[in-house]
């Protein structure tokens, strides 16, 4: 997924600590102020495939074990709904490297802490969320129904992260994706929905470091490199573009101390560049 555009704004959020880690988003998209080019995180690598876990809120999911696949290659896990309108929720490919338990990127002190198959747990966990409710969260264009969303995620998040994750996405419209990705492009583009087909149309994931949050030990922190392609739609017309957003986020998760084997979110922090492609497209891209 490459960038095809020199000019964009960047905004920065307020931030939360939650655990030693930072809670907070910063965004960047098109704007009015200009750059010497393209700056951000190198893209990744696009996965052609994705499948189930948990949905956000108000969304109808597939029964489990039965995957679906759906536009653009894409499995998904089910109809998801927003202010924007319907559309079929992504979640990560059974099979994507990210997944995969990497020793070589934990560090030491994680793997003193933690069985390689606790990391794998906790990766696994973190990896889907990352794809689900951070790439495509109902959240991402402009949603602002949060409760909807922290009551559909509770079960996924520490006690103490709850207490503070409602009005830190109160306040800071770029938590998630939660800014219309398309509002910086000259307030003209959103991203398309459509109930039959996929907002994004390839993504991809790559982990970097795997390390102990020093002020909570109990906690793991996943770092990673993600970028998707999502279709956009200028608001005053019917024509189509591509939104190519490339970013670095970091996770992280202790577990649940009331379910062996299950693991709680006890802090977000992302970082990403949105931008559409040149030109539009005469219509939406094929099924």
């Amino acid at each position: 997924m490459e960038n095809t555009t020199n000019r964009k704004v960047r905004h920065v959020l307020s931030a939360v600590v939650v655990s030693g880690l930072i809670l907070a988003t910063t965004a960047c998209g098109t704007g009015n102020e200009e750059t010497s080019g393209v700056t951000g995180p190198a893209p990744v690598s696009e996965s052609a495939s994705a499948s189930p876990s948990v949905s956000a809120a108000p969304a109808v999911t597939f029964p489990d074990g039965e995957p679906v696949t759906g536009t653009h290659g894409l499995t998904v896990k089910g109809s998801a709904k927003n202010e924007n309108g319907e559309y079929l929720q992504i979640t990560i490919a059974k099979d994507d490297p990210a997944l995969v338990y990497q020793p070589e990127l934990v560090q030491p002190e994680v793997a003193a802490a933690f069985t390689p198959d606790e990391i794998a747990e906790a990766q696994k966990f973190l990896m889907t969320f990352a794809v689900e409710e951070y790439m495509d969260s109902v959240l991402n264009d402009g949603y602002d129904q949060v409760d909807e969303w922290i009551a559909a995620n509770r079960h996924r998040i520490s006690p103490v992260l709850l207490t503070q994750l409602k009005p830190h996405a109160d306040a800071n419209k770029h938590f998630v994706h939660r800014k219309n990705i398309g509002s910086d492009y000259l307030g003209k583009v959103v991203t398309a929905h459509d109930k039959e087909s996929t907002r994004i149309v390839g993504y991809g994931l790559r982990l970097t470091n795997v390390k102990q949050d020093p002020k909570d030990v109990s906690s793991i922190v996943f770092q990673a490199d993600y970028g998707f392609d999502a279709v956009g739609q200028y608001i005053d017309s019917n024509e189509y573009t591509r939104i190519d957003v490339d970013g670095k986020l970091t996770l992280a998760a202790q577990k649940d101390p009331n379910n062996p084997g299950k693991w709680l979110i006890t802090g977000i922090h992302g970082d990403y560049t949105g931008v559409p492609t040149s030109g539009p497209l005469a219509s939406a891209p094929a099924q």
